[in-house]
């Protein structure tokens, strides 16, 4: 017999398959739909005989209304907040007053404000995100409500002044000679820079700096012309000037790997075909191709470039030969430089006699041997065991009368000298600085912790004044720095300097080499200042400000400010708001600062398709697509999130694993494969209504054909009956 219920449900899943298309066509203008797509599939009764009647079929059914992610057509639009997401990913929703534990995802992304500045969309379901910090100078990872920057932002008092200025070189410097003070109103400094500094209602104060090149005898602390670099087995490590302040507390020198490159400038005579070396009694030979010329007894060896510490013994034709051992290749290259003098003409030790700090005369014991010149040579005394580099070097000499260039160093009467010559080098940082500097040898191995050789360079000094309101630090009363910086030349008005910023090679030498354990510079230049703003209705208000001047360099160029920053603020309203495309949401004020008020969230279903409709244009979540408590997140190196999966509860059997396990993941737009966010723009429908109304014309075919079907069931069902009958 006819078996109507066939027909029946081809009739009742056409006329489904009808409600789907018609559902489509009228979502057609819907923001951010996506069309659904009517799945049909067969009944078969569960029989095994093949022959059985059965196998017939038992009509269609629905497995499911399928909506696929695709990405609708953005069109713009006049309203900052219509939002669309261009590429994978859902808004998330709250609602709060009526349903706070639901959860809820859209691709519509017209969304306005609710009367406490909260972004909703039409339904009043809040849009939730990453919430910023108290100021809204970062977003944070913690989901809440978001909502518009606000209106007006109160001011807020400076804590924090960065300036970074390149000084020309080129200015004169004030010399201890001139006996010229500081003094504002006179041309006594070189450059001068302003700054708007701010109170806590956001009034501005003007910060100005004054910048004072300065050289010659220093006093006190006031410094050294001097840029001194101790060399030991350790390797290289010099003083930051009075004004440094540590990256890594505890530091209190800056050190630089021995492995530091120290390269010898000078000329020297260079032999680089080693023929033959061989050891006896303690001497090494060495025989080049060639006679050896300009080299002669005493003479330092260096190989490769680096202080052997050993000197030659003497030369015969085209072999040399010195005391110890030295293991030479063919490709070695050997240079030669003037040797150490330490004697009279009998052999005796150099010994030093008076000396007068004042005059930095130091007057010999003995006279030195006959035509020694000492002029240029670095004086080394010998302190018990060790030699102590005294970091002088002889300027002019007269019989046993030595005029050294700095009188720093405290001679003993009666101690041994040696004169070493000074050696021009440049010392490469690990960070690519070049620094020149001058010493008697390039080899840290050769010098123990008692026996520190000194690496003396050529360096510029500056004084930094500072005032606000016409107030300035160390002079006025009441404001003061942290820092005890003494004037090259005393002024007799009160003016001391903030800062003293040394430099070398144009660098300052605080920021010079950078940080191991940070990356920063090893030490800040800075210095804490300290006084009151002071407000119209007479009030006062107590502040310190760090001025950091870590980034002021020297060269010889015009002056330039490359760096004027502060952390105050003036009071200011909102101007305008941006969202951007990691849909971060910021305002913008009057002052040109920029705050954030949160950003939004994207979540990512693996299984979109199982994700439930319940109108007004969102879905929730269900145990087939996964929920946001399936997965939590871990994020890479690369900033890419990581679902880690844990346990379902809706899914004890573990049946839906296969839908759920690292399928949900909540992340920033614009990362982990998520959409980015285009602001003042909207996602289209994805109904194609031109294939809608074709099915529409299949589907209406296929509902007359099942009534075609049903039709001769019935006339069938009739014969058979008359025929009984």
């Amino acid at each position: 017999m006819p078996n109507y219920a066939v027909s029946v449900s081809g009739f009742q899943n056409t006329a489904a398959a009808l409600d789907t298309v018609s559902n489509n066509i009228a979502n057609a203008n819907t923001v951010g739909y996506k069309a659904g797509e009517y799945v049909f599939a067969d009944q078969f009764a569960k029989v095994t005989n093949p022959r059985d009647a059965s196998r017939t079929g038992m009509g269609s059914q629905m497995l499911n209304v399928r909506r696929s992610m695709i990405q609708g057509t953005i069109t713009n639009s006049k309203n900052p907040l219509d939002l669309a997401i261009s590429g994978n990913g859902l808004f998330r929703l709250t609602d709060p007053l009526t349903q706070p534990d639901a959860i809820y995802y859209t691709r519509n992304g017209q969304f306005r404000l609710d009367n406490k500045g909260y972004i909703v969309n039409e339904n009043g379901m809040y849009l939730t995100g990453y919430q910023p910090d108290n100021e809204g100078r970062e977003i944070q990872g913690n989901l809440g409500l978001l909502k518009m920057p606000p209106n007006v932002i109160p001011g807020k008092k400076t804590e924090l002044s960065k300036l970074g200025v390149m000084l020309d070189s080129r200015a004169t410097p004030f010399t201890d000679s001139l006996n010229v003070a500081f003094d504002p109103d006179q041309s006594t400094f070189n450059n001068k820079t302003t700054q708007t500094v701010y109170d806590s209602e956001g009034n501005a104060h003007t910060l100005e700096v004054y910048y004072r090149r300065v050289s010659g005898n220093f006093k006190g602390n006031s410094g050294s012309e001097k840029f001194e670099v101790r060399m030991n087995e350790s390797g290289y490590a010099y003083d930051p000037s009075i004004n440094a302040s540590p990256s890594t507390l505890g530091k209190s020198v800056i050190e630089l790997n021995k492995l530091s490159v120290l390269r010898v400038n000078d000329a020297a005579a260079h032999y680089n075909s080693v023929q033959t070396s061989s050891q006896a009694g303690g001497t090494t030979t060495v025989n080049f191709e060639a006679p050896v010329t300009s080299v002669s007894a005493d003479m330092r060896i260096f190989l490769n470039g680096v202080d052997t510490g050993k000197s030659v013994a003497s030369v015969a034709g085209s072999a040399i030969t010195f005391s110890g051992s030295l293991t030479l290749k063919p490709s070695d290259a050997i240079s030669f430089y003037a040797g150490y003098k330490s004697t009279d003409s009998a052999a005796n030790p150099l010994k030093a006699g008076s000396w007068t700090a004042g005059t930095k005369t130091l007057d010999l014991a003995v006279a030195p041997a006959a035509g020694t010149d000492l002029v240029g040579y670095r004086v080394f005394e010998k302190s018990g065991a060790n030699w102590v580099d005294t970091g002088a070097v002889v300027s002019t000499q007269s019989g046993t009368g030595l005029t050294l260039d700095t009188g720093a160093y405290t001679f003993t009467a009666g101690r041994e000298l040696e004169f070493r010559p000074e050696l021009s080098m440049t010392l490469v940082t690990p960070n690519g600085a070049e620094v020149d500097l001058t010493g008697a040898s390039n080899n840290p191995e050769l010098f123990n912790e008692q026996n520190t050789l000194k690496l003396l360079g050529n360096k510029a000094t500056v004084e930094v004044y500072a005032s606000i309101d016409q107030k300035f630090f160390g002079k006025d009363a009441g404001y003061t720095t942290n820092r005890d910086v003494m004037a090259q030349t005393t002024s007799a008005l009160g003016y001391k300097p903030v800062a003293r910023i040394d430099f070398v090679n144009g660098r300052n030498i605080d920021s010079l080499i950078p940080d191991t354990k940070s990356a920063n510079p090893a030490f800040y230049t800075d210095s804490t200042l300290s006084g009151k703003f002071a407000f119209a209705d007479g009030h006062e208000e107590s502040y310190s400000i760090r001025l950091d001047l870590s980034e002021t360099t020297l060269s010889a160029l015009e002056f330039v400010v490359n760096k004027n920053a502060q952390d105050g603020e003036a009071a200011s309203r909102l101007t305008n708001i941006s969202i951007d495309d990691r849909g971060r949401i910021a305002g913008i004020y009057g002052n040109g600062s920029l705050r954030y008020s949160g950003q939004i969230v994207l979540t990512h279903f693996d299984a979109f398709e199982m994700l439930a409709p319940v109108g007004e244009n969102v879905f929730v979540s269900t145990p087939y697509s996964g929920t946001e408590q399936d997965g939590l997140i871990q994020v890479d190196d690369a900033g890419n999130a990581v679902p880690v999966r844990q346990p379902n509860p809706g899914d004890p059997s573990g049946e839906l694993a296969a839908f759920s396990a690292y399928s949900v993941y909540l992340g920033r737009p614009g990362t982990a494969g998520l959409g980015e966010i285009r602001s003042g723009a909207l996602e289209s429908s994805t109904v194609d209504l031109s294939s809608e109304l074709v099915k529409l014309m299949v589907l209406q075919r296929t509902y007359s054909s099942n009534s075609q079907a049903l039709r001769a069931q019935d006339q069938t069902l009739q014969s058979l009956l008359q025929s009984i009958g």
